[in-house]
């Protein structure tokens, strides 16, 4: 049940030359008296976050209690990440579905010489003061792409009640 989770999302900000990889979140919660009470992590979506670009991420902390605050750690990552393959998404687009989460569509291609494995789109959710609000995964249903290859994508975002403050949305593939 979400109601027993806080949930922290945000981006991360890759200010160096080098392709990073494993960027790790590390987030400490404290009560209104400062005692730290819970810690927990999460990773950048992207495997490979380029240069100069963000990536979302999603923390979930299990039953944090009365929490008043959080803070995050310094990032861990590796920086010896490849860049990564060449996929395209195009024809996309999102919007509160029937059961009122947000849902984005779309085709992903692979432009890449080689075949492509768990090829997936990474949705960035923003409102209208571009604070991120949701970060979201969804697999292509074909589960590799070879050169040339297309297919449909579908991500669910559904771990809040309302997704009435969304007003964009960014798009970024990923795949091994």
């Amino acid at each position: 049940m979400l109601s027993d989770y806080l949930m922290i999302v945000g981006e991360v900000y890759n200010g160096t030359s080098n392709y990073l990889r494993f960027v790790e979140i590390n987030v400490n919660i404290f009560n209104a008296s400062g005692q730290l009470i819970s810690t927990d992590s999460g990773y950048v979506s992207v495997d490979s976050l380029a240069p100069w670009t963000k990536g979302c991420f999603n923390v979930l902390v299990l039953s944090p209690g009365s929490w008043s605050s959080y803070a995050f750690d310094s990032l861990e990552y590796w920086d010896d990440a490849l860049p990564p393959p060449n996929l395209v998404i195009y024809g996309d687009s999102g919007g509160i579905d029937p059961y009122g989460y947000y849902s984005i569509i779309g085709f992903m291609r692979n432009d890449d010489s080689v075949l492509v494995e768990w090829t997936r789109a990474i949705a960035t959710l923003y409102n209208a003061q571009g604070k991120v609000v949701g970060c979201d995964t969804g697999y292509t249903n074909a589960d590799s792409l070879a050169p040339g290859q297309i297919s449909s994508f579908e991500v669910w975002s559904f771990y809040r009640d309302s997704y009435s403050d969304v007003t964009n949305y960014k798009l970024q593939a990923d795949g091994y």
